[in-house]
């Protein structure tokens, strides 16, 4: 069985994600070759990290930042390992895929930070948990 790691993202971060996951999980389903398995673990992904935010994930009213507009509450919630590596996978094939797409480069800097972030907080909880043996 997975261990389940405790990841802390701002709610708006959550909501970005799970819209790429929805856009990948709408091309797999009409994807030419079956990718069927693939398909399946990204929509059961998106529906738990969903189904945990609208359940009242543990969300700390913290800010982010010293700027109140641009402080965001963070939303803590538990991935598998399998999840965490599909996720951080998933985030460095969309920024290689988006560097062909200069226009886009606002987007590829966005998801380079979320991956960036999610390894962080990933690293952060895995010397935590080092700490606690």
């Amino acid at each position: 069985m997975d261990e389940t790691t405790r990841v802390t993202l701002e709610a708006e971060e959550w909501y970005v994600l799970t819209n790429w996951l929805r856009e990948r999980e709408n091309r797999l389903q009409y994807a030419l070759r079956s990718k069927s398995d693939e398909w399946a673990f990204v929509h059961d992904l998106r529906r738990e990290i969903e189904r945990r935010r609208d359940d009242g994930s543990e969300r700390t009213g913290e800010e982010t930042s010293g700027d109140a507009e641009t402080a965001g509450v963070t939303e803590t919630l538990a991935l598998t390992d399998r999840q965490v590596a599909y996720l951080s996978s998933f985030l460095r094939k969309r920024a290689r895929k988006l560097r062909l797409l200069p226009w886009r480069d606002r987007e590829r800097r966005d998801v380079l930070h979320l991956r960036d972030h999610l390894r962080a907080e990933v690293e952060r909880e895995a010397s935590r948990r080092n700490g606690d043996r």
